[in-house]
């Protein structure tokens, strides 16, 4: 099928226009996006940084630490800290998963003879 040169114009402009539909399209879908982009980029900082903070913490009292004893209580306590960051352990239960990953499990009792 040919088509004439009047008919091969209207064709030519209509496909012109449907991407300059596509395109139009594309930027309002973006500038829906970008406002929750942004968004969530400040909440995930917001997120961050009293972490990293209280984080930078107990590394500042592991530093401090004068004795072995206290050294690890700083480091279990930021380990501890880090593993709130999981949706699953608050602060209430993170010392119960500290325990359950690095084996420090109550004493078995003694068997008897």
């Amino acid at each position: 099928m040919t088509f004439s040169g009047k008919s091969a114009k209207i064709i030519c402009r209509k496909i012109k226009y449907g991407e300059v539909v596509k395109k139009v399209e594309y930027i309002a879908v973006g500038m829906l996006a970008l406002p929750f982009a942004v968004m969530l980029v400040v909440k995930f900082i917001a997120f961050i940084v009293p972490h990293h903070n209280d984080s930078r913490y107990f590394i500042m009292e592991m530093r401090r630490a004068e004795s072995r004893g206290e050294y690890l209580y700083w480091r279990r306590q930021l380990i501890c800290h880090r593993l709130c960051l999981l949706p699953f352990v608050n602060s209430g239960n993170a010392e119960n998963f500290y325990d359950a990953l690095f084996g420090r499990h109550e004493k078995a009792p003694k068997k008897r003879d």
